[in-house]
């Protein structure tokens, strides 16, 4: 019973499997040379790079982050930051899966720090036109008694095609400590279904074909049933199998085109094209 759970688990994790593919990364572990600075405010305090140390520990992040000051580390004056740091341009792909943005950040004592996200077009450039825009996501920070860092992910999906800057504000706080971004990254993250994985099981060969066509699977699945499909979806052919492990169809009456082999099976349906000579 037990080596029976554990195949199905297997099984759960194959079809619930990801790929996952970078499009922006940055760990701030080390200064970075890429990005761009907008200063909003009139002063001279901008986002500025925080190597790792004693004190970027004490906070809870690991090696270096990026910092925006809400009073002046200097003198202990307050500051009204309306700071902005973009990105290089990224494109986003219009390849099927979910579009995650992810950030951590985090603040210590005073906490009411600040700050918007925002996906900013590649032509947009200016402060003002870049916080007009609706932000992916915007907080306020409440409790920074543990110098507690949340890791923060958003679905942006909905870019899907677009050129776009990752823009991190911090904005309309005033007189409280300072805000830290760490571990920037964007990534399309690709599901693997169910019908993907059956799919991968079956071969059909010879293809291109001259007068039949076999089917088989390397997973025991059983054939109940091929439709063959022209390239207009009409129906040209359809065979019962009666859960078959593999099948050979003669398709010899068939004109000279592409073709569409619909295949059900017991665990799910999958398509697979073929070539008739």
């Amino acid at each position: 019973m037990k080596k029976k759970l554990l195949l199905i688990s297997a099984f759960v994790f194959i079809l619930t499997a990801n790929a996952q593919t970078v499009l922006y990364s940055d760990n701030f572990n080390t200064e970075p040379t890429n990005l761009s600075y907008l200063n909003a405010d009139g002063d001279t305090q901008t986002w500025m790079f925080m190597p790792g140390d004693t004190d970027s520990g004490q906070m809870g992040i690991d090696g270096g982050a990026m910092v925006s000051f809400s009073i002046d580390p200097g003198d202990g004056s307050p500051l009204y930051p309306n700071n902005f740091f973009l990105t290089p341009n990224i494109t986003i792909p219009t390849t099927p899966g979910i579009t995650i943005l992810e950030f951590k950040f985090g603040t210590i004592n005073p906490p009411n720090e600040h700050f918007s996200v925002y996906l900013v077009p590649s032509t947009v450039t200016a402060p003002e036109d870049i916080a007009v825009l609706s932000p992916v996501f915007s907080t306020t920070l409440t409790n920074a008694n543990e110098m507690i860092v949340t890791t923060q992910q958003i679905d942006v999906s909905s870019f899907a095609g677009q050129t776009v800057k990752i823009a991190i504000r911090h904005h309309d706080c005033s007189y409280q400590s300072l805000l830290f971004i760490d571990d920037l990254s964007l990534f399309l993250d690709v599901v693997a279904s169910a019908s993907d994985f059956i799919s991968s099981q079956f071969s059909v060969y010879p293809n291109p074909i001259n007068n039949s066509v076999t089917i088989s699977n390397t997973g025991n699945i059983e054939i109940n049933k091929i439709v063959v499909c022209d390239i207009n979806g009409r129906t040209v052919k359809t065979v019962n199998t009666n859960a078959v492990l593999e099948t050979t169809v003669n398709v010899s009456e068939l004109n000279t085109g592409v073709y569409f082999l619909n295949i059900e099976t017991n665990e799910g349906s999958l398509t697979k094209k073929i070539v008739k000579n």
